[in-house]
């Protein structure tokens, strides 16, 4: 049995509550971790964790006695120009749950979530949004970053043009959206939706804690140790963390809301998404004028990523 079901982003739209709860369901074997990063190999080799099917499928504790269906849940997939393709040459009956979310609202996240990661390392928003063009060129990257493609905050939230990518080669029938707005105000009702679309059953689950919320970084000595020691394994192409972070990360990191941006700022960015909304709305069939006029900066029910 091959992964049949991808959950393939946008980064910080909630896919990682929904892939948490996915795998809790009986019938689903999910990845550990739930991003293997595998498909995307148009980004470089640090940016992903396995770089051949087996070490991949060797991702999957698959029981046949119980599991129905194979997932995981690598949120580059989406922004990638190759991943979908390679997934459809691996198994050309997948499936792809596409998570969405107020452009301003995920650069914004994003911007944060690689920061706490090391990926980024210029601390304000608006100053590493300028940077892009530079980046564009290789000017700039952190010495952290493992792919610059991941800087890019205004490709990143495309997600009108992402989707309109992926239904090229995808039937609409094999593609399920979910607005992350839907999933933090009703996780349950856009959970079972995620599973009538894999069709499996209701698992009657009724618990759906908070997954992953905002985390910034505690300066102190320990937490420039553990970046220092990241950009020498990244240097020296080590993969995997070792779970070193995650044990650590009581000590490098707390849960921090973000500050609103200001609204001159939150005003261009608006702008600069605009036109891919309209694509996204007219691609998915949902008003999103809300996107248009405001940008919430509210702190994540859920993210996606992991440093």
């Amino acid at each position: 049995m091959k992964p049949e079901l991808f959950i393939i982003g946008g980064p910080k739209c909630g896919t990682t509550a929904l892939c948490t709860y996915l795998a809790g369901h009986p019938a689903i074997c999910f990845s550990e971790p739930k991003e293997p990063k595998f498909f995307h190999t148009d980004f470089a080799g640090a940016h992903r964790l396995v770089h051949d099917e087996a070490e991949y499928m060797a991702r999957f504790a698959y029981d046949p006695q119980r599991h129905r269906m194979l997932a995981e849940g690598t949120v580059w997939y989406l922004y990638s120009q190759t991943a979908v393709s390679n997934i459809l040459a691996f198994n050309p009956d997948a499936r792809f749950v596409v998570m969405i979310r107020n452009p301003v609202d995920l650069a914004y996240s994003l911007h944060s979530q690689l920061l706490y990661g090391g990926d980024e390392e210029v601390e304000s928003f608006e100053e590493a949004w300028r940077l892009q063009e530079a980046r564009k060129a290789s000017q700039q990257v952190p010495s952290g970053a493992r792919d610059p493609k991941a800087l890019l905050y205004g490709e990143v939230a495309k997600l009108g043009e992402q989707v309109e990518r992926l239904l090229s080669v995808v039937p609409r029938e094999r593609v399920l959206v979910v607005n992350h707005e839907d999933f933090s105000q009703n996780p349950q009702r856009e959970y079972r939706k995620v599973l009538d679309f894999a069709g499996l059953p209701d698992d009657a689950r009724d618990s759906f804690e908070r997954v992953n919320e905002n985390r910034a970084l505690r300066r102190n000595p320990l937490t420039s140790i553990l970046f220092q020691l990241r950009k020498v394994k990244l240097a020296l192409g080590i993969r995997g963390s070792f779970g070193i972070w995650q044990a650590l990360q009581p000590l490098v990191a707390k849960r921090a809301q973000r500050a609103g941006l200001p609204e001159a700022f939150a005003d261009e960015l608006r702008e600069h998404f605009k036109a891919d909304i309209e694509r996204l709305e007219h691609l998915v069939e949902l008003d999103l004028t809300a996107w248009k006029s405001t940008a919430s900066h509210s702190p994540d029910k859920a993210s996606t990523d992991s440093p």
